[in-house]
């Protein structure tokens, strides 16, 4: 937030656009909006569908989620078994994911044995936020676990 005040406060358009700019070359990770642990890097988003890595879907209660599709997370446990009931994805099952740190839903694997690839996830945008893996980690374990995946 202390980011966005500064850069609304900036009275110069071109240096507010220069930081911006540094602030988008720094962003390298996805994280769980809720806790911050680490799920993923940026150059893990691949396109599954026409409309790319990101786009939106309904599922039959009419709630609409915005996903972003990656090819690997990690700090994600299983929920359920995977399901091929109402699936976005055309021959790909789906389980529910969540953030193995805090429990906040974070989206779905998708899985096939018939198509390529044989698995992605889809995270759904309300609980994820982009972020600097080069700023401090407070968890041993999120270290770790950042550790693992650059």
């Amino acid at each position: 937030m202390e980011m966005r005040l500064r850069l609304l406060d900036e009275p110069c358009t071109d240096r507010r656009l220069k930081d911006e700019y540094g602030i988008i070359n720094r962003i390298d990770v996805i994280v769980c909006k809720n806790c911050g642990t680490l799920l993923c890097n940026m150059s893990q988003m691949i396109s599954v569908s026409t409309e790319g890595n990101s786009a939106h879907y309904v599922n039959p209660g009419g709630y609409v989620h915005d996903l972003l599709t990656v090819s690997e997370v990690i700090s994600t446990t299983a929920r359920g078994p995977p399901s091929s009931e109402c699936s976005w994805f055309p021959g790909y099952k789906w389980t529910i994911h969540e953030c193995s740190h805090c429990g906040q839903h974070i989206g779905w694997r998708f899985t096939s044995s018939d198509l390529s690839p044989s698995s992605f996830f889809g995270l759904t945008r309300r609980s994820i936020r982009p972020a600097d893996s080069r700023r401090p980690i407070t968890s041993t374990v999120q270290r770790i676990e950042q550790l693992a995946i650059i």
